[in-house]
């Protein structure tokens, strides 16, 4: 009985592992579209990834490259669109996706600026080069009258 029960529990567990090694073919490398790294990316580093100039300089970056929709003035639409992105190990950005987004018209222009940055230095990890996530806030504020 306890060999009938065992090889029972064998074959649960192989049956476990087949679905799980599907379920990572269905989400794994052949959905990757292009402009995407199918490397490792990493949450947190040892060294994290920097702008040119740091953070103010990122800030300053993207207010001046952002163009303002003019649909979204004429609504009053603002706030804050938060992106996530990974910055590769060569140091280009890439993988951008919105974390929280405010208004379709000012989710597609921090897109587009956040697509538009130039390298930064890579994050490293045991002093190597790696693909980190980063998020990058963009912050749409309306003019004052």
């Amino acid at each position: 009985m306890k060999s009938v029960i065992k090889c029972f529990a064998m074959m649960l567990m192989a049956l476990c592992a087949i679905g799980a090694s599907a379920q990572d073919a269905k989400t794994g490398s052949s959905k990757v579209s292009k402009g995407e790294s199918t490397e490792k990316v990493y949450d947190s580093v040892d060294v994290p990834s920097q702008f040119p100039g740091g953070d103010k300089a990122l800030n300053d970056y993207i207010a001046q490259n952002i163009v303002y929709p003019k649909e979204a003035l004429e609504k009053g639409l603002q706030g804050m669109v938060m992106v996530q992105a990974v910055i590769r190990s060569d140091g280009s950005v890439g993988d951008m996706k919105i974390l929280r987004g405010r208004n379709e018209l000012l989710d597609k222009e921090a897109l587009r600026v956040v697509s538009s940055l130039p390298r930064f230095t890579p994050g490293t990890q045991l002093g190597t080069p790696v693909n980190v996530k980063y998020v990058i806030p963009v912050r749409f504020k309306l003019p004052t009258r």
